[in-house]
């Protein structure tokens, strides 16, 4: 599993794998104990970060040191040439197609950025960390800067000058746990400072990069778990754009291209709004069962048409399961839920009823009566009452209510007038329960007079502010949540704010006391010095913190602005019939 990722990374991740793997041939051919020699397997799977893979070291360790035991130097020799012959041809690889795809996403993503006037941001994901290495010295050469690098370790010199540097400035943030801190000090500079962050997957959990919009995936896992982890490094609560994910991928090999296919159709993982999790934890037992999926397939089938099988049959294996997650909820959602749930279920389930009851019989009353435009139905022979004080003559207008612009259906409109062109306080439904037992034989066909047809103008004028009313009613709760959710995004921006200057506001403090109990005059001045710095830096953010709070206030008002602009439409009543009573 590993070599075949690394495969997919770079020339470089792959030579680099070989000659630890040769060193270590070379060690038991000489029949050395593998405790004794300073290249162990650890070294191999230092190479890649790979968290979630299920072979250990102490399992190979046993598995070599059987063929230590019975000394097959045969084995070992023909292993070492066929690892010679990989290295070599590795080797003749002087330049990576994948590099080159890297620095046209980069450059691409910049030009968008800098065009709406956005912060340049990008986080690339590898899986190696050679290939880490190698894409910082791709990108540095071809002129890029703001280049740092995460995979959790601090074994080059400028990750080390980075944390040093952080912990120096947040004092108060430092936790003395190496793995939390280089964490934050990562986050700090890639928001600040650096315009590209190159991480291995240590990054996909851990590190909230909201204010990053670029997601480049130079490594593509099988484990879809492990994609959606990376995506929600920047697709998170806070983040105000659109999350652009680019995927690295050789559109020539077959196999390839089938495995993105499914990743990106079958559980949805770069397009939608919330991304795959709901999808992939429904249909997997784990991410890395569907690796070892993906696995056997490349290890056992050698054609495209074997490919094409094969992955033609884990993807109905994964349409089944969706089907079956899909008829357990519906039936939890049906049988197993609350008291409030299930009321909620039997008045919707009458609502229906109702609905295509009500529809039924409309269709018979208006069935044999040839629509002309002048003409309305009048009941006649039956004396109308909607069991409340209301006048004992009116109409009813039946018809819908439409966007213009798009002729979408809205609300179905069933709305009583009086004679003198009053609306009538009465619901749909208690205007459909009377007309239910009049029969059909009591509506006839009657032209519309004059005085009535200008009657029928000033009702129409009435209805549209009514059904607009209903339509702001029925989506209030939608709007006052959105609401919510800016208002909460105000107050997190506020919050992140004030944690931090009142962690300043305590370092201040606490030299205050400490030059009020000091004894040395020149040990006052220089703490009285910090004072005066870490004060003006107050200052400073504050001032900041006024001028982005103004811009941030624009940007929820806008966000409101935008999400109301969602419900707003040039509305249209469209009257099909109207009943007079």
């Amino acid at each position: 599993m590993v070599v075949r990722k690394l495969l997919a990374s770079s020339s470089y991740a792959v030579i680099e794998t070989f000659e630890v793997l040769r060193e270590r041939l070379k060690i038991l051919k000489q029949n050395t104990r593998a405790e004794k020699a300073d290249i162990s397997l650890k070294s191999f799977f230092s190479l890649i970060d790979d968290e979630d893979d299920n072979s250990t070291g102490d399992d190979i360790e046993e598995d070599i040191e059987q063929i230590e035991r019975e000394r097959y130097r045969t084995e070992i020799d023909n292993e070492l040439s066929a690892i010679n012959d990989i290295i070599k041809m590795a080797a003749q690889i002087k330049s990576n197609a994948k590099i080159e795809a890297v620095k046209e996403a980069v450059t691409f993503a910049f030009e968008y950025h800098r065009e709406n006037k956005l912060p340049e941001k990008a986080l690339i994901f590898t899986e190696s960390k050679r290939t880490q290495r190698y894409i910082v010295e791709a990108l540095t050469a071809a002129g890029f800067e703001g280049i740092i690098i995460f995979n959790g370790e601090m074994n080059d010199p400028e990750t080390k000058k980075m944390y040093n540097a952080w912990k120096a400035r947040n004092p108060g943030r430092v936790t003395n746990t190496p793995g939390i801190d280089l964490k934050q000090a990562i986050i700090e500079q890639f928001q600040y400072e650096a315009k590209i962050l190159i991480a291995t997957d240590v990054a996909s959990e851990g590190l909230n990069l909201q204010f990053c919009d670029t997601v480049i995936n130079y490594d593509l896992p099988w484990n879809p778990m492990k994609i959606e982890q990376r995506i929600g490094r920047c697709h998170r609560f806070g983040q105000t754009r659109d999350v652009w994910v680019y995927n690295l991928l050789n559109r020539e090999n077959a196999a390839d291209a089938r495995v993105y296919e499914i990743l990106d159709q079958k559980f949805n993982l770069f397009k939608g709004v919330f991304g795959a999790s709901d999808e992939a934890l429904g249909l997997l037992e784990s991410g890395t069962n569907f690796e070892k999926k993906i696995l056997e397939i490349y290890e056992h089938c050698r054609t495209a048409a074997e490919f094409r099988q094969e992955f033609n049959r884990l993807e109905r294996e994964i349409t089944a399961k969706r089907s079956k997650k899909a008829n357990e909820l519906k039936h939890i959602l049906m049988s197993v839920s609350s008291d409030e749930q299930k009321i909620h279920l039997a008045k919707t389930a009458e609502m229906i009823k109702n609905y295509v009851g009500n529809t039924e019989q409309w269709s018979k009353i208006a069935g044999n009566i040839k629509p002309v435009y002048n003409t309305i139905l009048k009941i006649q022979n039956k004396n109308i009452s909607f069991n409340k004080p209301a006048s004992e003559h009116g109409y009813i207008f039946i018809g819908a209510f439409l966007k213009k612009e798009l002729s979408e259906f809205i609300a179905p409109i069933l709305i009583a007038f009086d004679e003198t062109g009053k609306m009538l306080d009465l619901k749909k439904n208690d205007i459909l329960m009377t007309f239910k037992d009049i029969p059909e034989d009591y509506f006839i066909a009657e032209e519309i007079s004059e005085p009535e047809a200008k009657l029928f103008n000033t009702c129409h004028d009435l209805i549209i502010p009514k059904m607009m009313e209903e339509y702001k009613k029925q989506n209030k709760p939608i709007m006052d949540q959105n609401d919510k959710r800016i208002k909460n995004w105000l107050e997190n921006q506020r919050g992140q704010y004030k944690a931090d200057s009142d962690e300043l506001r305590q370092q201040i403090s606490a030299l205050k006391i400490q030059k009020n109990t000091s004894k040395l005059f020149q040990e006052k001045i220089d703490i009285q010095k910090k004072i005066d710095r870490m004060e003006k830096q107050l200052g400073q953010r504050d001032e900041k913190f006024h001028d982005s709070m103004i811009d941030i206030e624009k940007q929820a008002e806008q966000e409101r602005e935008t999400f109301a602009a969602r419900f707003a439409f040039d509305p249209v009543v469209l009257i099909n019939l109207v009943v007079k009573f």
